[in-house]
């Protein structure tokens, strides 16, 4: 290869520094800047993926998925990755920053106050209903994992895994403990035992080898207790507790989750040589993974995917034992990958995705959809009354953000989010049933309140906001006598 294009090489490497650098300096000086704001993940992301990471495999000479993959990229396609990723991320942060602009701003007042502890009611009926079935779930993967058995096989033609044995739902719904384990702690107010479910959750999921889901978990918990706070920024514990958690996620990363199981059965645990270099291994591969989507499309493939990949968000939800011959992956699709390489394991990235479905255009179209989405559904819940169940789905929804990056596609942020949101949606229609009422109609309730109590026309010892029972619909007073057991009048703010 000429020098020249090592050299074109090096200097897409600064280019992508310099850009990411001049983005995060100006992201930072906005009041859109906090631990909320969907952007500051991708940033994250990007920084590690697509900058400092490409930086290192370049000094060290990474070669690890090249192998596995069996290709070798051009300088050429490695110099397109560097572009097209830096593109996908200025895309992404301007459209993520104008629909998503502005600052935080908490809504925490007492109204909220009585409605979280109304809400905490029914959370821990949710707890108790939805317990057994991912309990049953990630006691079932543990009891698999540890015999080494596993229900799902690989379709040789497009390297997808397929559940073959056992039903997808039912492997799926330990998902839901990690929100449980949040609705506990957030119940009792991040007392000290309240953390007790999320630890057994965390040791038992990192025995079957899983690391993702108690990662986002555990990330959750942070920002619910710094909202609690009304902090816009990580503090030193909080920051603690995630390289507590990065270094979990590597332990298990090493062995499998062997070493947790050897805790329970007491057998030794034979460490394999690890020959990977630091930040070499798949986990955070997606710089390769790119490469080889650009190696293949569409110079070897002579076509696009045109995102018609989307359309498995309608097939994955039909179980297969209901549809024996569903399509393995997305269903329609031209393009068979492993037909120029070994792709296994393979996470597309958005920009990534982007380029698989339309090359430049799609880069830029894809990563700019994603971020205006984010940036309106952040700009929707801090304009909202911010209460209890918006609360803590946008906080569990928040961290997951991570994974969808990285696959880049929708279908990853539903299928997480189907378990990781399914509780709070039970806890809506309990609420519901039960006629709790609304935030809006608690703080009406407390105004009212404030004019009586402060109204000299009011007589003395007389309840405030007395009205006619005739006058007011039964729910609503059904919603009154809920409150008023709750919560005793006070004096007013």
């Amino acid at each position: 290869m000429g020098a020249g294009t090592v050299a074109m090489y090096e200097i897409s490497l600064v280019f992508a520094l310099g850009a990411f650098l001049a983005v995060v300096v100006a992201y930072a000086r906005t009041p859109s800047c906090n631990v909320y704001h969907p952007f500051l993940y991708y940033c994250l992301f990007h920084g590690l993926i697509f900058v400092f990471r490409p930086i290192v495999a370049y000094f060290s000479d990474f070669s690890l998925i090249y192998q596995v993959y069996q290709f070798n990229p051009s300088y050429e396609d490695k110099v397109t990755v560097i572009f097209a990723s830096t593109f996908g991320f200025l895309s992404f942060g301007f459209f993520c920053l104008k629909t998503g602009g502005g600052e935080m701003v908490f809504k925490n007042d007492r109204a909220l106050h009585i409605e979280r502890d109304l809400i905490s009611k029914i959370l821990i009926w949710v707890v108790v209903i939805l317990s057994p079935l991912g309990i049953y779930s990630l006691v079932s993967r543990y009891d698999r994992i540890s015999d080494g058995q596993s229900t799902m096989v690989i379709d040789q033609a497009n390297g997808v895994f397929v559940n073959t044995v056992s039903n997808g739902y039912l492997t799926d719904s330990q998902i839901m403990l990690a929100t449980l384990g949040v609705m506990i702690a957030w119940i009792f107010r991040f007392h000290v035992l309240s953390l007790l479910p999320m630890v057994i959750f965390i040791l038992v999921r990192a025995g079957t080898g899983g690391r993702g889901l108690f990662i986002t978990a555990g990330i959750s918990l942070g920002l619910l207790w710094l909202y609690q706070q009304q902090k816009k920024f990580f503090n030193v514990a909080i920051l603690v507790a995630l390289v507590a958690l990065v270094a979990a996620f590597n332990q298990v990363g090493s062995d499998r989750g062997a070493a947790i199981r050897s805790l329970v059965t007491g057998e030794d645990v034979v460490q394999a040589e690890n020959k990977e270099k630091w930040l070499e291994g798949m986990d955070f591969g997606n710089m390769e993974y790119f490469e080889f989507l650009v190696y293949a499309v569409p110079q070897r493939t002579n076509e696009y995917g045109y995102f018609v990949n989307n359309l498995q968000l309608f097939t994955e939800p039909v179980p297969r034992v209901w549809w024996p011959n569903k399509p393995a992956g997305a269903p329609f699709s031209k393009i068979a990958l492993f037909d120029y390489g070994y792709p296994i394991g393979m996470t597309r990235s958005l920009p990534g995705e982007g380029w698989y479905n339309l090359g430049w255009i799609g880069v830029i179209a894809w990563c700019g959809l994603w971020g205006a989405g984010l940036g309106w559904l952040y700009r929707r819940w801090v304009d909202s009354d911010q209460s209890t169940l918006k609360t803590l789905a946008y906080l569990l929804f928040l961290p997951s953000l991570v994974v969808s990056y990285r696959d880049g596609t929708l279908l990853t942020a539903a299928k997480q989010n189907f378990w990781f949101l399914g509780p709070i949606v039970l806890a809506a229609v309990l609420a519901s049933w039960f006629g709790v009422p609304k935030l809006a109609e608690i703080r009406k309730q407390l105004q009212a309140q404030r004019r009586q109590q402060s109204s000299p026309a009011a007589a003395p010892g007389a309840p405030p906001d007395r009205v006619q029972p005739s006058a007011v619909p039964p729910a609503v007073l059904r919603r009154r006598a809920a409150l008023a057991a709750l919560r005793a009048p006070t004096k007013p703010e």
